[in-house]
């Protein structure tokens, strides 16, 4: 506007005098810089949009995997409880049964539906107490775990389980054993480990689970162990790989996912320690993980109980 007042002002035309030549310059070079500096902030607006967006993507996509995760890990404990809680109720639908046996078979179901709720409500408690971020990555609320206690509870959970099999379960944990772990998660390591081993052990009056113990280095290392069917090297390696992941009938036809060892294997990365499985077709498996040992464990040795 100025260089048309200038040149209408001052006919005919002259060039414009050296000052004005260079505010003119700067005028138009900070018009240029003005576009430019808009343009940017466009382009750095879309990628925040975008980026945005993707976050969103990323959060739904692991909330997803969340509830699956979840819901996989309710449906596979809770699937053993109810599994003999239908078998009770199979026998007395069978009218077989005399009125002291029905009587003692009632108590029992009463206790088997006891735990079926103390299971429930565990697996429920746990879903609602953040044992994941918002990235879909495991927390896990640390204490001083006693683990005599905690073996003693799983055998007694598969206790039923055990004695329609035919099978002796053994801790050997010595009693006033301490590590330092999550609780549930724990709790379902031992749950998912010692269900496999019964599964998979043989129907003859001879088959053991066991579990035990070892200190080395400030660490606990944990084992459950059977004398069952074993496994060969190859499903032996793929036990933990999601992709290539596939079920085995147990020796009385007990079916399962699969997901349940990868769980325990997620967990007890979650603990920094890795899972160890040794296995011998027809002769056995044990599996280990280590914890720390918490600094106040007063353990000593005690013949094992056999439940």
């Amino acid at each position: 506007l100025g260089v048309k007042l200038w040149q209408q002002s001052h006919q005919p035309y002259y060039p414009l005098p050296a000052l004005h030549q260079v505010l003119y310059i700067i005028a138009i070079t900070n018009s240029c810089l003005l576009c430019a500096f808009l343009y940017w902030n466009l382009l750095r607006d879309m990628g925040e949009y975008q980026n945005t967006i993707l976050r969103g993507k990323e959060t739904l996509r692991n909330s997803n995997e969340l509830r699956d995760k979840m819901l996989s890990i309710i449906g596979h404990d809770l699937r053993s409880p109810l599994n003999s809680l239908k078998g009770s109720l199979t026998l007395l639908e069978s009218d077989q049964l005399t009125p002291e046996e029905q009587t003692l078979v009632i108590h029992e179901l009463n206790e088997r539906l006891e735990k079926s709720t103390e299971v429930l409500n565990s697996l429920l408690a746990w879903s609602s107490q953040n044992y994941f971020t918002s990235s879909s990555s495991m927390v896990k609320h640390e204490v001083p775990l006693d683990i005599h206690k905690m073996a003693e509870h799983v055998l007694e959970f598969y206790h039923d389980a055990a004695q329609k099999k035919n099978v002796t379960l053994e801790n050997h944990v010595p009693f006033g054993t301490q590590v330092i772990g999550d609780h549930d998660q724990i709790l379902f390591i031992l749950r998912n480990l010692v269900g496999n081993a019964l599964n998979f052990s043989y129907n003859d009056g001879n088959a053991r689970v066991l579990v035990a113990i070892a200190h080395s280095n400030g660490m606990t290392e944990i084992s459950v162990s059977d004398n069952g069917t074993g496994m060969k090297e190859d499903v032996r390696k793929n036990l933990f790989n999601l992709d290539k992941r596939h079920t085995t009938a147990g020796t009385m036809n007990e079916k399962g996912t699969g997901l349940g060892l990868i769980f325990c294997k997620e967990f007890i990365e979650n603990h920094g320690s890795k899972m160890q499985v040794d296995s011998i077709p027809g002769k056995g498996s044990t599996f280990r993980f280590s914890l720390k040992t918490a600094h106040n464990t007063v353990s000593y040795k005690a013949k094992p109980v056999a439940q």
